[in-house]
């Protein structure tokens, strides 16, 4: 029964040292994957566009707005330790204001 023991706490370790990798991993390489301002207003903008095409009614959904925040990219990612990123634009008046 020991035995038993042992080999699944060992398993857990190493299960959870890879996830810990694969974070710190994800966190590091995050800088890799940002775009510019530029960019981010551009993929924002077809977005918005694909939006319109796709969904009824999202012109007059999106007419009484004050603001739309438009996350264009988000990213999951989980193994024992989940965590998200995205980047997008806030539009205000069909003119980006800011992005993240």
């Amino acid at each position: 029964m020991k035995a038993f023991a042992k080999r699944n706490s060992d398993k857990t370790i190493r299960l959870f040292f890879i996830g810990l990798a694969i974070a710190i991993f994800g966190i590091f390489s995050y800088n890799a994957y940002a775009k510019t301002a530029a960019e981010i207003d551009a993929d924002a903008n077809s977005t918005l566009k694909r939006f319109y095409n796709e969904v009824n009614g999202s012109q007059e959904f999106t007419s009484s707005a004050k603001a739309l925040l438009v996350m264009s990219g988000v990213t999951k990612a989980g193994f024992l330790v989940g965590g998200t990123y995205g980047q997008g634009a806030l539009q205000i008046g069909g003119k980006t204001v800011g992005v993240l």
